[in-house]
C-alpha cells in the first residue's frame, strides 16, 4: 500500500446496504459503462456512498467537496470531536492498484494544503484533526466493497 501512517479500521461493507439509493447509483457497473461513462459522475456516485456510511457511523458531515486555491476535499466530517478530512476514492477494477493506492504523496499534500486552508476559513475550537481514506471497489459482479481507513496520512 502506498499509505503512510496506521489503519485503524477497515470496514467492508456489502451492496446491499445501498439498496435506499437511486438505481442509477445501485447498479453502479452498469451506470459507469452505459449510461454516463464520465468518470466524475461515477466518484460522485463513490462520494454519496461514503456519505451514508459515514452517516451510519456516527459521523456528522461538515461539507461536501470544499474547494480551496487549486485543490478539494470530497468530504470534512466530525467523528466526535475529531474533525476528519476524508478523501473518497472509486474504482471498477484494482487491474491498475487499489484505490486508496491513488492517494499518492503529492495527493496527500494538496489534501493538506486544502484542509488548511479550511481551518483558515473556518477557525475550530480546540479539536484534533485526522486525514481519513474511504477507498470503494466495484467487483465485476457488480458487488461493492467499502473501506475506510482512519490515519490514512498526516
Amino acid at each position: 500500500m502506498v499509505l503512510d501512517g496506521n489503519i485503524n479500521s477497515m470496514d467492508y461493507l456489502n451492496f446491499e446496504i445501498f439498496s435506499s439509493l437511486p438505481a442509477f447509483i445501485i447498479h453502479m457497473k452498469e451506470f459507469i459503462s452505459v449510461k454516463y461513462p464520465s468518470t466524475c459522475l461515477f466518484g460522485r456516485s463513490g462520494e454519496k456512498m461514503a456519505e451514508m456510511y459515514l452517516k451510519k457511523e456516527n459521523f456528522q458531515i461538515i461539507a461536501r467537496n470544499f474547494r480551496f486555491l487549486k485543490g478539494e476535499i470530497d468530504i470534512i466530517a466530525l467523528d466526535q470531536e475529531c474533525l476528519v478530512f476524508i478523501e473518497v476514492k472509486t474504482r471498477t477494477k484494482d487491474t491498475f492498484g487499489f484505490p486508496e493506492e491513488f492517494v499518492s504523496r503529492s495527493k496527500q499534500k494538496q489534501i493538506r494544503r486544502v484542509a488548511e486552508g479550511y481551518l483558515m476559513l473556518n477557525p475550530p475550537e480546540e479539536r484534533q484533526c485526522r486525514f481519513d481514506v474511504i477507498a470503494i471497489t466495484v467487483e465485476d459482479t457488480g458487488q461493492t466493497v467499502l473501506q475506510h481507513f482512519k490515519n490514512a496520512f498526516e
